[in-house]
């Protein structure tokens, strides 16, 4: 905030380098109000934002519309949508949230509790357990506890929810926790995420955080429930045609599914006046409704003259049709199907066959399949003057399936970080993947802050895979470039 900035009317640009996450679909605004008095709400109409090539050229623009305040009232921030024609591309909902506290001896807690909520559209951000709305004392032996939150963006199939235990109670600060279900009102669609471990320092595998990866079966209702009232499978096709020149086509396209249990009817993709279909470098998607075929194993493709519009001669390029790629995504199982074409087809003839050269599980089910893992983190403090700290540290670990969210670095009855120490910790969540990011990160709480880090070091446990992240810098309000956190990255082999 400098002076200026954020003013009634005003567009602030600022240029950031930042990590390629992709297409983005949503944006998360924070304000951090820096003193008690002063405004602390702010009325945003609009982010936009514009992606750059290496060579700086302008790529591409998003736009994120909100028109409402952000303030203390919405916990200052709030998630924007993607927005396309001024409507946005994700819809808000309510997700309720029920916890199930376990039968179990001192299975109770008085601590504070927080969940995010992980789907296909991101996550929620950190969601408090404050109001029970069916116990006026919460988290109690074998009571259920029903938290609300209306007005979130709609974070499509749920995936995982990540629970912390705060901590916060001088007695009772353990809780054993047997189940979250969390209810999507809008869809009507509820997904369970089965737990029954402690969170708690001092109980079990001694973890505050669990992260909980959706349940099969509520997973495999959803899919279900992706199916047509007649049992059909809405399946999605999506046609690349190629950029040659040339390439493209006036004239209807046709597709028939081939899987391992039935051939589907020859599916029109009809190009009109109204809608032109399958031009040059076009992508277009078509969803075509059919019995369950299976596992897909081929498609037939081709494309047929239109009677209003004939052609004059069946020769030459004009009569052809250049696809490039077909991908068929099955709702009901999660699984996309390639189908690599790269060829002219003639036309009114009877069909190229073409096989299927890969599939993959989408996004969702890939995230549901995740296993629990636990990592072994090795902190190394540096051997150099005053290079332990007494400040609180923390660390996110980043792999090609996800992250830890942020996990405190804690250890009963022992000095950590002290210069030249070498401090072990065990971090239980989902399996990240190849990791390929750490960020770590102090507090500066407590006199002596500052802290010289070596490195750190996380082994998978299952597979006693071991990357390192050097560092070898302050971090520091008085040293180096005066940061308190870090990004390291994986040293290479």
């Amino acid at each position: 905030k400098d002076e200026g900035l954020f003013e009634r009317g005003a567009i602030n640009p600022f240029r950031f380098e930042l990590d390629d996450v992709g297409k983005p679909i949503k944006l998360r605004v924070k304000i951090i109000p820096q003193h008690k008095k002063g405004r602390h709400k702010w009325y945003l109409e609009k982010i936009e934002l514009v992606k750059h090539t290496q060579h700086n050229e302008r790529q591409e623009s998003y736009f994120f519309g909100l028109n409402d305040w952000i303030s203390r009232e919405t916990d200052f921030c709030q998630d924007l949508a993607l927005t396309k024609g001024g409507k946005a591309l994700i819809k808000h909902t309510t997700y309720r949230v029920t916890t199930k506290t376990s039968d179990m001896n001192g299975a109770s807690s008085d601590s504070d509790i927080s969940i995010v909520i992980f789907g296909q559209f991101g996550d929620s951000g950190e969601l408090k357990l404050d109001d029970s709305s069916t116990h006026r004392n919460k988290f109690e032996r074998n009571n259920e506890d029903v938290f609300k939150f209306p007005n979130i963006l709609s974070l499509g199939a749920l995936t995982k929810v990540r629970v912390t235990n705060h901590e916060s109670s001088l007695f009772k600060k353990a809780w054993h926790l047997e189940y979250v279900q969390v209810d999507d009102e809008q869809t009507s669609q509820s997904f369970m995420f089965p737990c029954n471990k402690w969170l708690s320092s001092s109980e079990d595998d001694k973890q505050t955080v669990r992260e909980i990866k959706c349940d099969s079966d509520s997973s495999d209702s959803v899919r279900r429930e992706s199916l047509t009232p007649g049992g059909k499978v809405p399946y999605e096709i999506e046609v690349v045609t190629s950029d040659k020149t040339n390439a493209g086509t006036t004239q209807h396209g046709w597709i028939i599914l081939e899987g391992n249990k039935k051939r589907s009817d020859r599916f029109p993709m009809k190009n009109t006046p109204q809608k032109k279909i399958l031009r040059r470098g076009q992508t277009d998607v078509f969803t075509f409704t059919s019995r369950p075929l299976g596992e897909l194993r081929r498609i037939i493709l081709g494309h047929q003259e239109r009677p209003e519009y004939q052609l004059p001669s069946y020769e030459g390029r004009e009569a052809q049709w250049h696809v490039a790629h077909i991908t068929i995504t099955d709702p009901s199982t999660g699984t996309k199907y390639e189908f690599p074409i790269r060829k002219w087809l003639d036309i009114n003839n009877d069909g190229d066959a073409f096989q299927c050269a890969d599939k993959q599980e989408d996004a969702v089910t890939q995230q549901r399949h995740r296993e629990s893992i636990k990592y072994k983190v090795t902190v190394y403090t540096g051997d150099v003057d005053n290079a332990g700290t007494d400040a609180n540290v923390s660390i996110i670990i980043y792999g090609t399936l996800g992250d830890t969210g942020p996990r405190p670095l804690k250890q009963k009855g022992r000095n950590l970080f002290e210069r030249g120490q070498i401090d072990d910790f065990s971090i239980e969540t989902l399996d990240l993947g190849a990791l390929n990011k750490l960020h770590i990160e102090h507090d500066n709480a407590n006199f002596f802050a500052e802290w010289f880090l070596e490195k750190v070091e996380v082994t998978n446990t299952e597979t006693g895979e071991t990357i390192s992240f050097p560092c070898k810098r302050w971090l520091s309000k008085k040293h180096d470039d005066r940061q308190i956190q870090r990004d390291l990255l994986p040293m290479e082999a």
